[in-house]
């Protein structure tokens, strides 16, 4: 069975290259299904595709699962740009042999003017946008490897025009031989959705994959390298590289996405305590996507 998934996935990756120009760049729907509901994956430049350590699992890899050690509640809010907005909440429970991951994420667009000027932002003149998705994970462990699938419901709401879908995620991760090496890889939002308007649109299909090198600096301070490689459907390609240093309770992290079209740097802390966990990052955009705003990423993982 899990050589049969690692085939698929390895067939997915072959494809990706192709079939990420299919379609044109911005031609496909829900676009934040794409982006990671994780402060700590946002903090280390995206990176984290093979080291899921929250609840954002089912925006990332589902196989990533099977990192959460105890039963968990987790909420994050992220503040994005031009008034944008994201919140995700997800329910982990973990039983003997299986692992079940409930998740809602919703994706405030905030107002866009009705005018084509743009120049009329009166709360009469306006209208309002957003995307939403329910997922359902679970994992099976064989061995050195976990796997892991996500089915979600969708939806997006554009004035007064709205469509449906489903989609569905496989992904895996690799402890390998060498030490403090892991593999991942997942592939997401493959699915279907309604036509908006009369006219149908392709999900934000993306492939995503990534190691991560784990070294102790020395007995009290703990190291992970991590380097991802994305392809989308709508043809872009990026590499997200992040360095998080750890001493007791405490982290530090930092990243860069390379070759993204408005991201830069970001950089975060966490913090342990207790059962809480609670995660900070910011992200520096490109100054005329940025236009002033200060994007910010907090998270809170509960445990039960």
């Amino acid at each position: 069975m899990i050589q049969h998934l690692l085939i698929l996935l390895l067939a997915a990756a072959g494809v990706m290259p192709a079939y990420a120009f299919l379609y044109e760049k911005g031609g496909t729907c829900l676009p934040s299904l794409s982006l990671p509901a994780s402060a700590r994956m946002r903090a280390l430049g995206d990176a984290g595709a093979a080291d899921v350590r929250d609840g954002a699992y089912a925006s990332v890899n589902p196989a990533g699962i099977a990192a959460i050690d105890d039963d968990l509640i987790f909420l994050e809010h992220m503040n994005y740009f031009m008034d944008m907005k994201s919140e995700y909440l997800s329910a982990t429970l973990k039983y003997e042999r299986l692992s079940v991951g409930v998740a809602v994420q919703y994706f405030d667009m905030g107002a866009a003017p009705l005018t084509r000027d743009g120049g009329d932002y009166d709360e009469a003149n306006t209208f309002h946008a957003y995307d939403a998705a329910v997922m359902l994970t679970s994992k099976v462990t064989l061995g050195a490897f976990n796997v892991g699938a996500t089915i979600k419901g969708l939806r997006e709401s554009i004035w007064t025009q709205s469509m449906n879908g489903i989609a569905c995620d496989l992904g895996a991760t690799w402890r390998t031989p060498v030490q403090g090496l892991i593999a991942g890889a997942a592939l997401m939002n493959a699915g279907y959705m309604s036509a908006l308007a009369e006219n149908r649109y392709p999900l934000s299909t993306l492939f995503r994959t990534g190691v991560v090198y784990s070294r102790p600096v020395n007995e009290s301070v703990k190291s992970k390298l991590l380097l991802d490689m994305n392809m989308s459907a709508d043809g872009y390609f990026t590499m997200p590289a992040g360095v998080e240093l750890t001493y007791s309770a405490l982290s530090f992290r930092a990243g860069y996405h390379f070759l993204h079209d408005t991201r830069s740097f970001s950089a975060g802390v966490g913090l342990v305590f207790g059962n809480l966990t609670i995660d900070y990052c910011y992200i520096r955009y490109l100054d005329d996507i940025n236009a002033g705003s200060t994007p910010q990423f907090f998270a809170l993982g509960i445990g039960i």
